[in-house]
Formats: C-alpha cells, structure tokens, sequence
C-alpha cells in the first residue's frame, strides 16, 4: 500500500495518491496543527487499485496531518501549506 502527499510543501493543493492492492474500507480527515478536522473524507469501500484526491485550495498556511484509515488501521502523513 502507497500513501503519499505531493507536492509537499504545497503553496495552491496537494494531490494526496492511495495506492491499494486489495479492496479496503477507507476514510480520511486532514487536521490543523490545533486538531480541528479541516477535510473529512467518509468512510467508503473502495475496489483496489489507485485513487487520487486533491486538497487544500482554500485552506491557510500551516502544517497539517492526514490520517488515513484502511480496515480501520490508521495512517498518518504530515503536509505542509506555505504563502
């Protein structure tokens, strides 16, 4: 499994790239460095295979933590916003 934020830092989005080899119960919420949930992706079975989301347009400069949950097994990824 593949998990990844790029570009990171980002200035305008990030692509965030899930890459799964078998079918899977997955969500993901994106939190502030504070920890309020600024993104929140439900909870959804995906097929496997590769999935790309784009994020952060409208949020502020900052550091940011994805936690991505598969089966329920949390993730995390730390990204970054700059001006």
């Amino acid at each position: 499994m593949q998990f990844t934020a790029s570009p990171n830092p980002f200035d305008k989005s990030t692509r965030i790239s899930l890459d799964l080899p078998a079918d899977a119960q997955v969500a993901f919420t994106v939190y502030d460095l504070l920890g309020h949930a600024v993104h929140t992706m439900p909870a959804a079975a995906l097929k496997g295979g590769q999935y790309q989301y784009d994020i952060g347009e409208t949020w502020s400069a900052g550091i940011y933590f994805i936690q991505l949950r598969i089966q329920g097994e949390p993730l995390v990824l730390k990204i970054m916003k700059t001006d």
